[in-house]
């Protein structure tokens, strides 16, 4: 049986996880709520995006200032271990969960889907017709309020 990776090339925003806890209130909750179901947490295997929406789910019933209180409590005593490549050695580093970066994509660049066994090699391309400039000034008068955000490029994968 087969399978399938989606691929998406996005424009949008990075911010500390615990940084974007931060900026929950009670007059933004349903922003911040749409904002989550689309972001996910940098991490190359999936990993840690899951356990986020299981702490998410095992709030969301309580009332906004408790549920931000656990929420930022649950991730910062999380502790989650990153891999980083030092030369031709992987150093092992242990973070908190609310350290890691939250990507939120805002503009869809381009996307495509991989079908079938891992051995084949997919590609697309699409002309530069994109002002970039003008794309970054939006995005990031858009999520202002968040602080310390810078507007990046991401990819984001799924797999089917």
């Amino acid at each position: 049986m087969g399978f399938s990776v989606n691929s998406t090339v996005s424009l949008g925003v990075k911010v500390k996880l615990i940084d974007f806890l931060d900026q929950i209130q009670e007059s933004n909750m349903d922003q911040m709520k749409k904002v989550m179901e689309n972001g996910f947490i940098e991490d190359e295997n999936d990993v840690y995006s899951g356990i986020l929406m299981k702490m998410i789910q095992k709030h969301e019933k309580e009332n906004w200032d408790m549920m931000k209180e656990n929420l930022k409590r649950d991730v910062m005593s999380y502790d989650v271990y990153i891999d980083k490549k030092v030369g031709k050695k992987i150093k092992r580093e242990m973070k908190r969960l609310g350290e890691l970066m939250y990507l939120i994509p805002e503009v869809e660049m381009m996307n495509m889907t991989q079908w079938g066994s891992e051995e084949r090699v997919n590609g697309k391309s699409r002309s530069l017709d994109i002002d970039f400039d003008k794309l970054k000034e939006e995005i990031g008068m858009k999520y202002a309020f968040l602080p310390n955000v810078e507007v990046v490029m991401m990819i984001c994968q799924s797999m089917d």
